[in-house]
């Protein structure tokens, strides 16, 4: 892009000596250059635009990013089910998932205990911008409905 608004800035200087030297079409020349400057600005604030979006604070995560979080959990022998998954953008490096899950049956709470740890630190370790892991332990059938891995 810094390219063309260089173009563009050529274009209008062009032009700016072309209307110094006189004559009716001199004034096309500053025209055209100005014209070219004002669609470089216009294409670079629309670039800068879609860039910026992609940054927004509160804004989901990028769908494969929510797919990986939601493989790796499923992917857990303590938990049973993943029964709801929500990601949240902290800021350019930053993405909080959140998620509501249901453990496996027969684990002690200390064995509970040490398996969110792990989970938290491994889902870091895969990931670096998910520096902050919320996951509320919940009975999936009790509130979603859903049947347990040894059930199915």
């Amino acid at each position: 892009m810094g390219i063309f608004v260089t173009g563009g800035r050529f274009s209008v200087f062009q032009g700016v000596q072309a209307f110094r030297s006189g004559g009716s079409e001199s004034h096309d020349g500053y025209v055209f250059g100005l014209l070219v400057l004002l669609l470089a600005l216009v294409t670079e604030g629309a670039s800068l635009g879609r860039a910026a979006r992609a940054q927004l604070i509160g804004e989901a995560a990028d769908p494969a990013v929510r797919r990986e979080v939601r493989e790796f959990l499923v992917g857990q022998p303590e938990i049973d089910t993943v029964a709801a998954l929500l990601t949240m953008r902290l800021g350019p490096d930053s993405v909080l998932p959140a998620a509501r899950i249901d453990l496996t049956p027969g684990y002690a709470s200390e064995t509970v205990e040490g398996a969110m740890v792990r989970i938290r630190r491994q889902a870091r370790g895969r990931r670096p911008e998910l520096d902050q892991v919320f996951l509320d332990v919940t009975d999936a059938d009790a509130a979603y409905g859903r049947t347990h891995r040894s059930d199915a």
